[in-house]
């Protein structure tokens, strides 16, 4: 009987620990990720490292060109994945893309409650939208010229807070 319960508990375990979220992972395995879900085509990526940053170019089948830049922390996690595109017409191709980040990156949020939110009516306006999840924040920023869109990780990117300090021209010439 015991051997029973040992060998039940064992495999619970093992198909519990099957079904964890990859919380962290290399710009080498967002790319991939990327590239495998066919929005931008891997032979068209010229990928760039410096200093802990990934820079990748790439393109898709239509020949739509887009800039990702994926930052990363000190251990080589991705922390915050930044995306561009500068084309004319192309706001259906970059919500896909955009769907894809986050199908890729942070894939227990909802891809169409973030583009929702994100893309009103489904297209992309001149305005910068915000997004927050419980571990993630989102933003899209589009004018004439292109439009941005980034996702970065709670957890993973540092949080500051605003100094409060009193400059010399701050402070009240009044004299009692």
């Amino acid at each position: 009987m015991k051997k029973a319960v040992f060998s039940l508990s064992v495999l619970l375990m093992m198909l519990l620990a099957a079904c964890s979220v990859q919380e962290k992972m290399s710009p080498r395995i967002f790319l991939d990720r990327l590239f495998d879900s066919g929005v931008v085509l891997p032979e068209t990526a010229e990928i760039f490292n410096e200093s802990g940053n990934c820079v990748c170019f790439a393109s898709d089948e239509q020949g739509t060109e887009y800039a990702l830049e994926i930052k990363t922390d000190e251990s080589s996690n991705v922390k915050r994945i930044s995306a561009a595109c500068t084309m004319q017409g192309a706001q259906e191709k970059f919500i896909s893309l955009a769907q894809r980040i986050i199908n890729a990156y942070s894939p227990e949020d909802s891809a169409d409650e973030v583009t929702k939110a994100l893309f009103k009516s489904g297209e992309i306006n001149g305005n910068c939208l915000y997004y927050e999840t419980q571990w993630h924040s989102y933003s899209v920023c589009a004018s004439d010229d292109g439009v941005f869109f980034a996702v970065e990780s709670k957890k993973l990117a540092e949080t500051t807070a605003v100094e409060l300090s009193l400059k010399p021209n701050d402070k009240s010439e009044y004299q009692p």
